[in-house]
Order: structure tokens, then sequence, then C-alpha cells
């Protein structure tokens, strides 16, 4: 006969509740005597209390949050226990070996505050090794071998503008370029690209060139009554 859900609630409460006390003992004696936790306490931080059932968890701000109690106040689970173990395996292949950030944010969403999680974590990746994601199913679009996935583009011409550049002036052209999806006809942008006069680029270049080939008079002169 399986087990009813009071019955695998009070059997989570059961062993939570034992982990704690064994490996937080000092602070369980400083919440029961309406004392501080020691400076020392890795929980000092989280400002754990004790709820009705006797458990540390993780104290806050978000009494009036629209979230359930386990999300407000998350459990406290010792990063050396092995249940911290248990349930980042359990998580970890729930999202289908994902990476730690989400295996952490899963733990957390179930109502869980594993001390030390992110080197619990990498621990218990290192000893299982590595392993294969799962792989989502390909859209139609790439899969579809008669239908290219972009073959038409378009161009928008947008704006014929001139600004000056140095002494000169010079006209700039913007377009926008898009490519236009054959399934469902959408467009993609591809991105606004603006263009110089390259006309008045190009004389400006030949000129430079014409003045670099061409030597002073005055050079010239010199030269000539040296004999050279």
């Amino acid at each position: 006969m399986p087990h009813t859900a009071s019955e695998l609630s009070k059997a989570e409460t059961l062993i939570i509740g034992r982990v704690q006390r064994e490996i937080y003992s000092k602070e369980f004696a400083c919440l029961t005597a309406g004392k501080n936790i020691s400076k020392d306490s890795p929980l000092r931080k989280q400002n754990p209390y004790m709820d009705k059932e006797g458990l540390l968890r993780i104290g806050g701000r978000l009494n009036h949050a629209a979230l359930n109690t386990g999300e407000k106040f998350p459990l406290v689970i010792p990063g050396r226990s092995h249940i911290a173990t248990l349930l980042v395996r359990h998580f970890h292949e729930k999202d289908k070996h994902q990476d730690r950030t989400f295996t952490e944010g899963s733990v957390r969403t179930a109502g869980f505050w594993i001390i030390g999680a992110k080197k619990c974590i990498d621990r218990t990746f290192d000893k299982q090794g590595p392993r294969e994601r799962a792989q989502y199913f390909l859209e139609k679009v790439e899969t579809r071998a008669t239908h290219p996935t972009y073959t038409t583009h378009k161009c928008a011409f947008l704006s014929c503008t001139t600004g000056k550049v140095g002494l000169t002036t010079e006209k700039r052209i913007t377009a926008y370029f898009t490519a236009v999806c054959p399934v469902d006809g959408s467009n993609v942008p591809l991105g606004i690209q603006t263009t110089g006069n390259k006309e008045e680029e190009e004389e400006e270049e030949e000129e430079e060139e014409e003045e670099e080939e061409e030597e002073p008079e005055e050079n010239r002169t010199v030269m000539a009554s040296l004999g050279l």
C-alpha cells in the first residue's frame, strides 16, 4: 500500500529535523533560549528561526509576498549532509541535466536552502560525471529541405543626408535590410547600413596623390643649379 501525502510530509519533517539538530545543535540552543546565534555560525547571515514544527528556516522580509511558505522561508539544509546530495541529484535529473544555475533554482523553488549550495552542487556533479543534456526538437523552418530558412531579402530606403567632414561635405545614405521567412512571411531585421559619398572621397584621394607627386618649383631650381 503506497504512503499517503501526510505520511510523507511527517517523514520529511522528522528526517530534516534530525539532520538539522545534529549539525546545528548550537544554533538550536541559542534560538531556544531566545539568544542571538554566534558570529562564527554559518547561518549568521541567513537570520534563521524555528517554525511550529521545530525546523530551522531562513528568515527574511517576504512575509507579505504572494508566495508559499517554502519559497518565502525555505528549510535549512546542511551542505555536507546526504540529504543535500539527494536533493541535488533529484532536481538535476528533473531539469534534464542542466547547469548549476537551473539546479540551484529548482532546489530553492521547492522550499529548500542548501548552505554552501554552489560547492555542494559542484561536488555532486563531479561525482556523477558528465551527462548529456536533453536536446529539444528542431523547428519546422530548420528541417524543411524544400524551403531554405531565408531566401528573400528586402531593402528599405530610410534617408539621404549630407554632413560636414572637415572642410568637405559628405552625402550619407541609410538603408534598412530585412530577411523574409519563407514559412510565415515574417521579416527578420538584419541591420542598418550607412554609406558615405565615395565619389568625393575618391576625388580627394586623387588630389592628394597629385600634390605629393608634384614637386615645388623652388626645389626644381635648386636641383638644376647643382647639376642634378
